[in-house]
């Protein structure tokens, strides 16, 4: 349970998966070196 709280909600990969597929949806590549620094700059802001 510890690695669950851990992970996703101090780690916020939740929020990493959530915008990664909202750039999918509007069609940005999220596994090129472009989508990653797009993915870094939204999360940044957030």
């Amino acid at each position: 349970m510890w690695i669950f709280i851990q992970d996703q909600i101090l780690g916020m990969k939740w929020l990493n998966v959530m915008i990664g597929n909202l750039l999918t949806i509007l069609g940005i590549d999220t596994t090129g070196r472009m989508g990653d620094s797009v993915t870094l700059k939204v999360i940044s802001f957030t």
